[in-house]
């Protein structure tokens, strides 16, 4: 026998393990809290979607409407539906799709495709939190400045119309990560060993 042996009993003491089989031993999620945290990552990820979906309405609203009232409302939902609603949920999906990754047969780093997931999405969650974010915080500071009759006019200007792209940019993301996440391709990751 040339591997080396450990005394690592399991829980009635009765067993040892190599040490490439101890080492080969993972944490995995039970398939009880396996199916619960998928069910909360594909709920809280579906409920970013929508969030996102409602942000660009917003924003596609307040660019193009010549209503002073439906404008400034607009902006200022889509202020609230950012920070109190998109943003937990985008956190929630990145966290629960993390230790999805950690506890199932997957991993983070296994295969292409949820590596690629976990780099998106953690590109997405660093946009709204450094660029999304700041952006609406300005369209709604901005739509409560400008005075009625300019924004009729002129709207917000071209902050809008940069909150506005931001977020389509980013559903385009959120579409691509379901993507992979429904076809998961390129299969496994191979490590090159020295």
């Amino acid at each position: 026998m040339n591997q080396k042996q450990l005394d690592v009993p399991d829980l009635a003491g009765a067993r040892t393990m190599t040490a490439s089989a101890h080492a080969q031993q993972k944490w995995r999620l039970s398939p009880r809290w396996r199916n619960v945290l998928l069910t909360v990552h594909i709920v809280v990820s579906v409920g970013v979607i929508g969030a996102d979906l409602s942000v660009i309405t917003l924003g596609i609203t307040g660019l193009t409407s010549g209503i002073p009232e439906l404008i400034r409302a607009s902006y200022l939902v889509m202020q609230l539906l950012a920070n109190t609603v998109l943003l937990p949920l985008a956190f929630t999906a990145l966290f629960t799709g993390i230790l999805l990754g950690l506890g199932t047969r997957w991993r983070l780093t296994q295969y292409y495709w949820v590596l690629t997931k976990l780099v998106l999405t953690i590109t997405v969650v660093t946009a709204l939190v450094f660029v999304l974010q700041p952006r609406v915080n300005q369209a709604a500071v901005e739509v409560l400045r400008i005075s009625p009759e300019e924004l009729a006019t002129n709207g917000i200007g071209q902050v809008g119309f940069a909150v506005t792209i931001g977020i389509v940019a980013a559903l385009s993301v959120l579409l691509t990560i379901v993507t992979l996440a429904v076809n998961k391709p390129w299969g496994r990751i191979r490590f090159k060993h020295r």
